[in-house]
Order: structure tokens, then C-alpha cells, then sequence
């Protein structure tokens, strides 16, 4: 045997990723970063979830953090961003939705 999978295999990896999408739903956050509007970090990490083919069914939930806009300077982790700051996490989120639109990822669920 060479070791590659065979169908019995290959049957048996997709029923358990069914199951497992029956039962989990994983939530991945982001929130705005001085790196904006890129979103290569989130797009690779969504591409390893997807490859990993257990988790082939499991719905996932992207959750974008909210903001608050100030005049003078950001503090990203407590999501105090100025105006600046601001349309660069909205284009990082638009950005977001059409990479997912064009991957068609099959289990991520957007609300807005």
C-alpha cells in the first residue's frame, strides 16, 4: 500500500467532518489594526481552516468588533480609532466580504 487514501478513507473523513459541522460552529473576531485595509492574516487563516478537511462542514461566524471613533490618537485594543483608522477598517471589511464572496467559502455566515 503506498498510502494514499482510498475511497473507504476518504468516505469515512467525510462523514466524520458532517458530523462535526453538526455540532460545532466556530466564531473567529477581528477588529481594526494599524495594518488595514489588508486582510492577508484573516484570508490565510481562513484558507487553514478550509484545508483541513474535518472541518469542512463547521459553520463559522466572523464577527467584526465595533468602534469608537476619537479625534486625537487610535487605541486599537480597545477599538478607539480615529476617522482615519475608521474608513480603513470599513475598506478591511469590504475587502473581507468580497475575498469571501470569491472563495465562496461554504460555512461562513455574514450578518452585514
Amino acid at each position: 500500500m503506498d498510502g494514499s487514501p482510498n475511497e473507504a478513507n476518504m468516505a469515512e473523513v467525510e462523514e466524520e467532518a458532517k458530523q462535526i459541522g453538526a455540532v460545532v460552529t466556530m466564531i473567529l473576531t477581528t477588529s481594526p489594526v494599524p495594518t488595514n485595509p489588508a486582510i492577508s492574516m484573516i484570508s490565510l487563516t481562513l484558507d487553514s481552516i478550509y484545508r483541513n478537511p474535518q472541518l469542512k462542514y463547521v459553520r463559522l461566524l466572523l464577527v467584526c468588533d465595533g468602534t469608537k471613533l476619537v479625534s486625537k490618537r487610535s487605541a486599537f485594543r480597545s477599538g478607539k480609532v480615529t476617522a482615519e483608522a475608521q474608513e480603513k477598517y470599513d475598506a478591511y471589511k469590504t475587502n473581507l466580504k468580497a475575498e469571501i464572496a470569491a472563495k465562496n467559502y461554504p460555512y461562513v455566515k455574514q450578518t452585514r
